[in-house]
């Protein structure tokens, strides 16, 4: 059976059921406490259409995976004092780590190592690569790289504090690719899982100047408690071969990641 590899890195959605009003930031930090974790149930729904521009599905796949993100130490990177998050996806020994640090803007990546992680799972049709969920952009040239990948300037991952109709520049443009990732405030909502009420902005992530990354929409809720829900969805994804050659198969792809458990240090 020829290999195929999805070019997206999927990652997250669902439903909330109150919008607030309150303009007041209830998220003034970011859980940055060694020992803190977060469980997340993670589901993939993979529908395949027919290769021409008509909305027949001819399949679809689904599959759920439990993922694992934790604070584990604090280190020094060059001059700067970062945290290392890591996550892992059950049943998988890849392991993707993001340094980040806190300063007077917001939670910023400085750098990461083994970015979206290599881990394959099978499906009817073939296999379907997978990146991790942390904030790291789909790139085969950094995945090959190995070793830590340095930011050249820092990520503002979520400015802070929160307010809503916030917008900020999360990933500028560079000479090698000229893709601008903007994130914006669009409401606040109550969220329930694990049986808590999280009181969450929500934020959407706005892709700029790249059209191969125009199909994908991604949003996030983010609480006091860090990061409850993620949205992604690729529309009209298509698959490469395992030697880059594109196919005539056409996906959309939707990832719900979803809060299953905390604990916060």
């Amino acid at each position: 059976m020829k290999k195929v590899f999805l070019l997206f890195g999927l990652i997250a959605l669902i439903s909330c059921d109150k919008k607030l009003t309150d303009l007041n930031s209830l998220v003034t930090s970011y859980p940055m406490t060694i020992g803190t974790e977060w469980t997340y149930d993670r589901n993939v729904i993979v529908k395949k259409y027919k290769p021409d521009t008509s909305e027949t599905i001819i399949s679809i796949d689904t599959f759920h995976f439990v993922v694992t993100v934790w604070i584990d130490k604090d280190t020094i990177l060059g001059t700067m004092h970062v945290k290392a998050f890591k996550c892992q996806e059950e049943n998988s020994n890849s392991i993707s780590t993001q340094f980040n640090f806190i300063d007077n803007e917001g939670l910023k990546n400085y750098a990461y190592l083994n970015p979206g992680g290599p881990f394959v799972f099978a499906k009817k049709s073939g296999h379907i690569k997978s990146a991790m969920p942390l904030n790291f952009v789909w790139d085969h040239s950094i995945l090959a790289g190995g070793g830590i990948i340095y930011e050249s300037n820092p990520t503002l991952d979520i400015k802070l504090p929160l307010e809503n109709n916030q917008l900020w520049t999360f990933r500028k443009p560079t000479d090698a690719r000229p893709l601008q990732i903007d994130k914006q405030v669009i409401g606040m909502e109550t969220v329930n899982l694990i049986n808590q009420n999280f009181t969450c902005y929500k934020i959407d992530w706005i892709y700029k100047y790249d059209l191969s990354f125009s199909g994908i929409k991604i949003m996030d809720w983010i609480s006091d408690k860090g990061l409850i829900k993620r949205l992604t969805i690729g529309n009209g994804q298509l698959l490469v071969n395992d030697q880059g050659e594109p196919t005539n198969d056409r996906f959309q792809a939707i990832e719900i990641l979803t809060l299953k458990g905390i604990k916060i240090k």
